[in-house]
């Protein structure tokens, strides 16, 4: 009965253990915030033994560009074909299917020890361009340059993009994904406090300008609304070259009361055109200062004590240790329980020997007492 007890609690102290582990797995890692870059993306294939294995780096999940030429890498051993899809999803919404930049079937390197580069994506015109090596029939390296390809479906928007390697005997790595958004412009606001005392609000806004390669921004407007519609606007102003503007909010000249208000950045182009839906920002103005408040927590009340995936696998085996420890208690305590109920036991049936040993002497007492006086009477 003791080793059953044992093996249950040790059964339960791993169940929660591997619960809270799973959970930890599966718990969402907190959002990365939008950044502007313009850096080539490296997509690496390395060798773990004979498996390949994916990982993308150079452009974070969640990034930000305001460019429409992007440049991405791959590189790559012990791979015999590279596959790449990028999926599109535009302003309003609308996903589109995912589309294979290098064919149904990938390329070929036949583990080639060389590179892969994506030279440029234009995700204004959907044309892009790539080079590659790979060994031919004689083992030497042979390098393609600008290879074309054409995008059904590009513009403003967030793509995902996910790079997959193929091993010499259909080895399948694990495919690795990294996902970004285009648009013209955007921005974050800040506030600063002047020798006075004073307070002065910001919206910093980045795009990239129609006169550098890969830009389109001409102009830029800013509206800002409260619940019942346009407050004040600022511009149409013109792009600054190093695409960056810094624009002051002037809440307090219009005298408005605390609350939430809505920031609005249109971009134009060089023919005046509005390029894009605008960039929203949702603020809050409290004591003469705006700011942006917390979005709401999509993992969770757990995600928002910003635990991490580490702490939640501590806290199990230290929860298995508490109940392991605590059922070790109450194993002893029970045992010790039985072992004076026990006791109790053959004290109790001693006493009552002993009083069955008594009774029995004083009856054959009685009985040869009786036989005596009989005898004595004849």
């Amino acid at each position: 009965m003791r080793k059953t007890q044992k093996k249950l609690l040790g059964l339960f102290g791993l169940l929660v253990v591997v619960a809270m582990t799973v959970f930890a797995a599966y718990l969402p890692g907190p959002e990365a915030s939008a950044v502007e870059t313009t850096v080539t993306d490296t997509i690496k294939v390395r060798v773990v033994g004979t498996d390949p294995l994916v990982e993308v780096t150079g452009m974070p999940s969640g990034s930000v560009v305001t460019s429409f030429n992007q440049s991405f890498g791959v590189e790559y051993e012990n791979v015999e074909t590279i596959s790449a899809t990028i999926k599109y999803t535009d302003e309003k919404g609308n996903v589109y299917e995912a589309e294979d930049l290098f064919g149904d079937g990938g390329l070929n390197v036949h583990y080639c020890p060389g590179s892969l580069t994506l030279d440029n994506i234009n995700f204004k015109t959907g044309e892009y361009t790539y080079s590659y090596q790979y060994y031919d029939e004689d083992d030497e390296i042979r390098t393609v340059t600008g290879v074309t390809g054409q995008l059904e479906h590009y513009g403003y928007g967030s793509y995902t993009m996910t790079v997959d390697g193929v091993g010499y005997e259909g080895e399948e790595a694990e495919p690795d994904t990294t996902t970004f958004s285009y648009i013209p412009a955007y921005g974050e606001t800040y506030s600063t406090t002047n020798s006075d005392g004073t307070t002065t609000n910001y919206v910093n806004i980045h795009y990239t300008p129609a006169t550098t390669d890969g830009g389109e921004v001409s102009s830029i407007k800013v509206v800002v609304k409260d619940a019942n519609g346009e407050v004040f606007t600022i511009g149409p102003f013109s792009a600054s070259g190093d695409g960056h503007s810094n624009i002051e909010l002037p809440f307090a000249d219009y005298d408005l009361p605390d609350g939430e208000y809505t920031i609005e950045i249109y971009t134009y182009g060089s023919d005046g055109k509005q390029l894009a839906e605008p960039y929203t920002l949702h603020v809050m103005y409290e004591e003469d200062v705006i700011y942006v408040p917390s979005t709401a927590d999509t993992g969770g009340f757990f995600q928002g004590l910003n635990i991490s995936r580490t702490d939640y696998f501590i806290t199990g085996l230290v929860t298995f240790g508490i109940i392991t420890i605590a059922g070790i208690a109450f194993l002893i305590q029970n045992n010790r329980r039985r072992a004076m109920a026990t006791r109790g036991v053959r004290v109790a049936s001693r006493t009552s020997r002993s009083l069955s040993a008594k009774k029995t002497t004083r009856s054959r007492r009685n009985t040869l007492h009786k036989k005596k006086t009989t005898k004595r009477r004849k």
